[in-house]
């Protein structure tokens, strides 16, 4: 009997095992009708438990094994594929955002990461290209500016430094100030016999310091003063008789002094005028010569500009025109004493050919003299050579009063004619000579 009952009993169990399971990871086990089996026996066959043994699928729990799949969860572990998150590890593609990686392509953006293509911007780095804008980098591009750098062209001036000038309503036909050297004849006389009413622009005499007691205040008292009446502009053409070195400050300071008391609101000093012809190492000047060298001349025109009044009195440099072998520029090599020290340039010229125009005889000093330091010029004294006949002094007149004469020099301001009859070289007057030539010419 006992036989029988553990053959039917075993065939249940195989029936139980063979059934179907549910969906998931369930066990049979747990849904097997319960059978109350009476089994005393330990050799029966194991029943059914809730307790699974390993390696048995179990149901879905919150604690998952390692390498199990499972759905997406806010908790993700590292290089599992995920939708975009405010938080992105790096090198994980992106849509664009205000905060972007160096590298990464992007749309232009006023914070924009070093190499990133961009349009034009008004912070522009260095080297890179650029249409014209307010903010510059070095080395780009850009165009002209009212600020221009050192070495770059630009027009000449037409306004000369230094406050020189001459009186508004003064002669000045094709607006070239006409002033004359006149040899004793009076200022108010001379120039109305020119053009009656006018008043000349500048009116000029010559002292000599022949002694280190002499400065020639006698010699242009009498014409200081008919400057001043006349209200002209007094030029002063003063040449040292004595050694360079000799010449005492204070007597220089003392005679410009008294050319002011006399009534003149400024002297124009065209100290040692000719210098390159007059001093005694030039064998061609038969007249009495001027004595040093060219440093102690340089030195004594530097002291003379550094204690007068350059407000009242205007240092008047006017070398003669060189005789070869000097040069314009070898003038100024040895006699100029620099731009900081003069006030107006000036060259004497006195014409020798019809051919000779005023570009001629004048443009070359003005290019290195007076353009370059922007210093007025003016022609301290000049004439036709040796006097000339009328033809002679009228063509001349005409050039140095000509309106090419201004387009040429832009800083022109005038000349002074040699109003001399001196027997032992010429006649050389345009105004009360035997012909009346200046009126002709100066209209």
């Amino acid at each position: 009997m006992r036989v029988i009952f553990e053959v039917l009993l075993s065939c249940l169990v195989a029936s139980v095992v063979a059934s179907p399971r549910y969906g998931g990871h369930e066990s049979s086990n747990q849904h097997i009708s319960t059978v109350e089996l009476a089994v005393t026996s330990t050799e029966t066959s194991e029943t059914a438990s809730t307790s699974s043994s390993p390696n048995t699928a179990t149901p879905p729990s919150p604690s998952i094994s390692p390498n199990t799949a499972t759905l997406p969860s806010p908790s993700i572990s590292p290089n599992t594929a995920k939708p975009p998150s405010p938080s992105i590890s790096p090198s994980t593609a992106k849509p664009p955002s205000s905060s972007i990686s160096p590298n990464t392509a992007k749309p232009p953006s006023s914070s924009i990461s070093p190499n990133t293509a961009k349009p034009p911007y008004s912070s522009i780095s260095a080297n890179t290209a650029i249409r014209p804008s307010a903010s510059i980098s070095p080395n780009t591009a850009k165009p002209p500016s009212p600020s221009i750098s050192p070495n770059t062209a630009k027009p000449p001036s037409t306004t000369p430094s230094k406050g020189v000038s001459v009186p508004a309503n003064c002669f000045k036909p094709n607006g070239v100030p006409v002033g004359w050297l006149p040899d004793g004849v009076n200022m108010t006389l001379l120039q109305n016999k020119v053009a009656p009413g006018t008043t000349a622009c500048t009116y000029g005499d010559y002292a000599h310091i022949r002694s280190t007691t002499d400065y020639g205040d006698d010699e242009i008292a009498g014409s200081a003063s008919a400057a001043a009446e006349a209200g002209t502009v007094f030029t002063i053409s003063l040449q040292p008789y004595i050694p360079f070195n000799q010449v005492d400050l204070q007597s220089i300071l003392a005679s410009m002094e008294k050319i002011l008391e006399a009534g003149n609101q400024v002297v124009w000093l065209r100290f040692a005028h000719e210098m390159n012809w007059y001093i005694n190492t030039n064998t061609k000047n038969t007249d009495t010569p001027y004595i040093g060298s060219t440093d102690d001349f340089k030195m004594l025109w530097k002291n003379i500009a550094t204690a007068v009044d350059r407000e009242k009195v205007k240092m008047f440099w006017s070398p003669n025109s060189p005789v070869p072998p000097d040069t314009i520029t070898s003038i100024g090599d040895s006699w100029f004493p620099g731009a900081e020290y003069v006030d107006i340039v000036g060259l004497d010229v006195y014409a020798q050919s019809t051919s000779t125009s005023f570009a001629d005889a004048f443009g070359e000093f003005y290019d290195t003299y007076a353009a370059p330091n922007n210093l007025p010029f003016v022609l301290g004294e000049t004439g036709w050579f040796d006097g000339g006949n009328d033809s002679e002094k009228m063509y001349w007149l005409g050039q140095v009063s000509s309106a090419q004469a201004k387009e040429r020099c832009p800083l022109y301001q005038g000349f002074s004619w040699f109003e001399y009859d001196k027997p032992s070289e010429g006649d050389f007057r345009v105004v009360m000579g035997s012909s009346d030539l200046a009126s002709q010419v100066l209209k």
